[in-house]
């Protein structure tokens, strides 16, 4: 999504109307995951379970805080 928003490598020439759709969509996905660092623990633990997710998706979104609450998993 990022190279959508910031027009780069292949999505240089990407029309703005989808650009601002992702740059809309990235949003939805930005309240969701801000949610699911403060309501609980339980959507965590939810993909840690899913063998498709495991823990890289935590890292990704959590970054710095992925370890700690892998760790509380």
């Amino acid at each position: 999504m990022d190279d959508v928003i910031k027009k780069i490598g292949n999505y240089k020439l990407i029309n703005e109307q989808i650009r601002q759709a992702v740059i809309a969509g990235r949003k939805v996905l930005d309240q969701y995951t801000r949610k699911m660092d403060t309501e609980t623990l339980i959507l965590y633990a939810a993909a840690v379970l899913d063998p498709r997710v495991k823990t890289e998706f935590l890292k990704a979104h959590l970054q710095e805080g992925a370890e700690a609450v892998i760790s509380n998993l």
